[in-house]
């Protein structure tokens, strides 16, 4: 409460009241710790939004214009950060009610499916949709008796009738209507939130409360903050300002001396190229008039050239003429020189084909002796082969028989052996029996004894049977 009544009385009779009237009041700089910094830059947000539900509280430090205006006038404006710090403040503002602007979204989005839900259970009513169906059905039957009485004449029952009708109807009536008023209601208290300041806001409300909402201390504030927030995004101080309109005034006299030295380059290199067409040009007449010259002596040697081979067609006509009558003379008398070797020829090809014939007659004959010869070898060969064939052949059994003897032999020898080691396995055995003493033999042993003894005479008549058989 002291620092509200202090800030009061420093408004009504500024901050030196407490002074002396001999003593000097203290002057104090833009820069001083006592000072607001984002007055300095251009309001303070303490004093937008008092008395609001965004109330930042009362600012303690200096508003003082005239500092504000030495500071905006000093050549370190724009260079001690104090707009950087206001930008973050604002900044820092805007977020918190840009974070308050979503819940209210969010709130909005909550209630608005609440409101859905709840519509749409009420429209779906079973019983009241039934309870309408049947109205209609007896609105419907009812009228149907109304024409009939009216077609009798009984005009007392249908006016009865009609009465009935009227009052279902408006029954009717409260039921549909009933459906309808949650509609209407939600349509009526849709809310919306506000994007500057964050407010909720009827929509399809009346223009009075849309203008006072838009004259509140608080969506002007934040307005005001917003529009700030931009203004110090693309702020330059004065002097950087001067120093790019400096920078573009050298920048525009560069860009002028370029563009006259591209114009008196332009204008040189025309000149060059003027100067390249008139030496051009008469380089030109020159190689004309040499070409013509050039024709001139072409033409007069084509000509010359010209009489000298028609005289030298002539010549060589002449030249042509007696070498045809010399080859005329030459190729008659090969012709007669070729009848005459012709003819010579014919006697010596008479006598070679007799000759030829006479040859011919011999080699038929040296064949038919070499074909003689050529038979009597291969029935040679034939028999010699025949002979050769028998032979192996009879080798060939005769070592199958061989191998087939031996190996026989080679059985009757291993069963031979066979039977004498169990013969005289057998013999030990009986002489082991016979050693022992007969009253120590059981039954059993005697019996197993005869057993023994049997198959050993057995075996040894078998032996005999095959010896006689090999």
């Amino acid at each position: 409460m002291a620092s509200v009544m202090a800030a009061m009385l420093d408004e009504l009779m500024g901050k030196d009241r407490d002074l002396l009237p001999d003593e000097k009041p203290k002057e104090l700089g833009w820069d001083h710790d006592r000072i607001c910094k984002s007055f300095l830059c251009g309001f303070c947000p303490n004093e937008l939004f008092t008395n609001t539900k965004s109330d930042l509280g009362m600012c303690h430090k200096v508003h003082d214009e005239k500092l504000r205006e030495k500071y905006r006038n000093s050549n370190r404006y724009g260079h001690v950060n104090y707009e950087r710090e206001f930008l973050l403040h604002l900044e820092g503002l805007v977020e918190e009610m840009e974070r308050k602007i979503r819940r209210g979204h969010h709130r909005l989005a909550l209630s608005v499916s609440y409101r859905e839900k709840v519509a749409v259970q009420e429209k779906t009513d079973p019983a009241n949709d039934e309870h309408v169906a049947q109205l209609d059905e007896q609105i419907h039957k009812l009228l149907g008796e109304v024409e009939e009485l009216g077609e009798e004449g009984k005009v007392d029952e249908a006016q009865a009738l009609m009465k009935k009708i009227d009052k279902l109807k408006n029954e009717k009536e409260e039921r549909q209507f009933s459906n309808r008023r949650h509609d209407i209601d939600d349509f009526e208290k849709r809310m919306e939130v506000c994007d500057i300041c964050g407010a909720f806001l009827v929509i399809n409300d009346s223009q009075v409360r849309v203008d006072a909402h838009l004259s509140g201390k608080q969506h002007i504030g934040f307005a005001k903050v917003r529009a700030k927030i931009d203004e110090l995004k693309t702020f330059r101080p004065p002097r950087d300002k001067e120093r790019d309109r400096d920078r573009d005034r050298d920048r525009d006299r560069d860009r002028d001396r370029d563009r006259d030295r591209d114009r008196d380059r332009d204008r040189d290199r025309d000149r060059d190229r003027d100067r390249r067409d008139r030496h051009r040009d008469r380089d030109y007449d020159r190689d004309r008039d040499r070409n013509r010259d050039r024709d001139r002596y072409r033409d007069r040697d084509r000509n010359r050239d010209r009489d000298r081979d028609r005289d030298r067609d002539r010549d060589r006509d002449r030249d042509r003429n007696d070498r045809k009558g010399r080859d005329r003379d030459r190729s008659r008398d090969r012709d007669r020189n070729r009848d005459r070797d012709r003819d010579r020829r014919r006697r010596s090809r008479s006598r070679s084909r007799d000759r030829r014939r006479s040859r011919s007659r011999d080699r038929r004959y040296r064949s038919r002796s070499r074909e003689r010869q050529r038979s009597r070898s291969q029935d040679r060969h034939q028999s010699h082969r025949s002979e050769s064939q028998d032979r192996h052949q009879s080798h060939r059994s005769e070592s199958q028989d061989r191998h087939q003897s031996h190996r026989s032999e080679s059985q009757d020898r291993h069963q031979s052996h066979r039977s004498e080691s169990q013969d005289r396995h057998q013999s030990h055995r009986s002489e082991s029996r016979d050693r022992e003493p007969e009253s120590s033999r059981t039954p059993t042993e005697e019996k197993a004894r005869d057993v023994d003894t049997q198959p050993k005479s057995e075996e040894s008549e078998q032996d005999a049977q095959g010896e006689e058989s090999s």
